[in-house]
């Protein structure tokens, strides 16, 4: 079942944003969904432990980053590493103008893409019905 909602996700991911995405599973402590860049493209990573009430949520925010452009730096890590890494020790080590500046960016673009899949979500459910049920063949 994992294989077929994994495919089902890459192609309404590729849709929206226009572009081949690449949609894997990794845990993390520090985050649930993640948007990110590779040399081969882009990349949705969901935590495997969401519910099934919170993958539409969860993955049309994340596809969200990527429609709104906000995910412009390639990681030059492995998925695995970057599921160990913790943003707010980092922080921590910013000056506060920096800090500051990253807290406000971030803010804002969490709160537009978390807009972004609300509408999407909502979107989708309308045409096709449930978005667990739809991703995975009415599972």
């Amino acid at each position: 079942m994992r294989d077929t909602l994994t495919a089902n996700l890459a192609t309404i991911a590729s849709h929206y944003t226009g572009q081949r995405v690449i949609v894997t599973w990794q845990s993390s402590p520090y985050w649930r969904g993640l948007a990110y860049r590779t040399d081969a493209g882009a990349v949705i990573a969901l935590h495997p432990a969401l519910t099934p009430d919170e993958v539409g949520h969860v993955f049309f925010h994340e596809v969200g980053h990527h429609v709104l452009d906000h995910v412009q730096i390639v990681a030059s890590m492995p998925l695995a590493t970057l599921a160990t890494v913790d943003t707010d020790a980092i922080m921590q080590r910013l000056t506060a103008p920096e800090r500051d500046h990253w807290d406000a960016q971030t803010r804002q673009h969490e709160a537009q893409a978390d807009s972004w899949a609300t509408v999407a979500l909502a979107v989708f459910e309308r045409r096709f019905g449930p978005f667990w049920a739809a991703v995975n063949d009415g599972a």
